[in-house]
C-alpha cells in the first residue's frame, strides 16, 4: 500500500500488525472518507435502491461511474460489484449486484445503511437492523449466518 512504508514512526512490530488490519479493513481507496450518507430501506430491500441526489451530484465529477464496489465495513475482503444506473433526470440507483448484496446480508425494510465513499467507486457499508444496532456479518466466521 505504501511505497516506502507507513507515514509514521512506529516500531516494526506495530507496523506489521497495522498492515494486517489495513488489509482486512481495506476499503480499496486507502484514503479518507470523501462522502457519507444514510439510506433507510423501504419496501423491497432487494429492489433497486435510489441513492441521494447530493451523492449523485458529488460523483458526477467522476464521469458517472457505471459500478460501485461495496465493502462491508471492517471486512474489506468481501466485496460486491454493483451496477449503477441513471434515469433521464440523473437520479442514481444501485441495480445489478444489489440484490445479491441484500440477500447475503438479509436486509429488511426498516434497516439503516451507512455508506462511506472513499473515491474511485469504493464504498464501505455498515448495516443497522430495526433495533438500530449494527450487524456484523463476518467478524467471526463461526457466526456468519446467525441472526
Amino acid at each position: 500500500m505504501w511505497s516506502r512504508g507507513p507515514p509514521w514512526p512506529w516500531p516494526p512490530h506495530a507496523r506489521r500488525r497495522l498492515r494486517a488490519v489495513v488489509f482486512i479493513v481495506g476499503h480499496g481507496g486507502g484514503g479518507a472518507v470523501q462522502f457519507e450518507f444514510v439510506l433507510v430501506l423501504k419496501g423491497d430491500p432487494r429492489g433497486i435502491q435510489r441513492l441521494p441526489d447530493t451523492f449523485a451530484d458529488f460523483v458526477a465529477g467522476d464521469d458517472r461511474p457505471g459500478t460501485m464496489h461495496l465493502w462491508e465495513a471492517a471486512c474489506g475482503y468481501y466485496r460486491w460489484i454493483v451496477d449503477v444506473i441513471y434515469d433521464p433526470r440523473g437520479k442514481m440507483y444501485l441495480h445489478i449486484g444489489w440484490e445479491k448484496f441484500a440477500r447475503h446480508h438479509r436486509l429488511q425494510a426498516g434497516f439503516v445503511l451507512l455508506f462511506s465513499y472513499f473515491g474511485d467507486r469504493d464504498m464501505s457499508v455498515k448495516v443497522f437492523d430495526k433495533t438500530r444496532c449494527r450487524r456484523n456479518y463476518h467478524g467471526d466466521s463461526a457466526e456468519d449466518d446467525d441472526d
